[in-house]
């Protein structure tokens, strides 16, 4: 009786010859084994050791959304470029390419985060000093509250874009009396 899996296989039906074919071929390709393994061993190799050249936001602090800010109901984007030295840390951080005028207080705020930031790891061969576009994005959610809450909520897309979210709120930390957002009329 013929195995329903070597039926209609053609010259190669018997199975005795079938397990003599493989051995054959394991004992007789040696050296495509050989370049098996050897591209095996380079895939790996490539894999292991081809890094991103862009490097990465290692240490980073955690970006305030400011209370003045927050409590006159502004917001805006940020744009920045930090210039990165051989230790990772940031140089100097230069503000400009904003599409719309942004406020002061958010601009402080986003270069006074940045200029906290390490960044790494370099690859061997690198350009000093590096420059990185980071974009932080303030922005006012949900429903006002008397006095400004701590801390923002914070989104990430290291490592070029931050996005702080903060409630609005309805007095001045500072006279502790209710305020009008900027451009409204009491």
């Amino acid at each position: 009786m013929r195995c329903p899996q070597t039926e209609n296989v053609g010259e190669f039906s018997e199975p005795r010859t079938r397990l003599r074919l493989s051995s054959n071929f394991l004992r007789d390709s040696s050296g495509a084994k050989a370049w098996r393994l050897l591209i095996i061993y380079w895939v790996a190799f490539c894999l292991c050791s081809c890094r991103n050249a862009e490097p990465g936001a290692v240490k980073m602090a955690y970006p305030i959304y400011p209370v003045t800010a927050q409590c006159h109901h502004i917001e805006g984007v940020v744009e920045l470029t930090v210039q990165v030295g051989v230790d990772g840390k940031v140089l100097s951080v230069a503000t400009g390419g904003e599409i719309t005028p942004v406020d002061a207080e958010l601009r402080s705020a986003a270069k006074e985060n940045a200029s906290q930031w390490t960044w790494g790891p370099f690859p061997p061969k690198f350009q000093f000093p590096w420059y990185r576009s980071i974009t932080y994005t303030y922005k006012l959610q949900g429903k006002p509250t008397g006095l400004p809450v701590s801390p923002a909520f914070v989104q990430t897309d290291l490592p070029s874009r931050i996005e702080i979210i903060a409630s609005p709120c309805t007095v001045s930390p500072l006279k502790l009396e209710p305020i009008t957002p900027r451009g409204e009329q009491p």
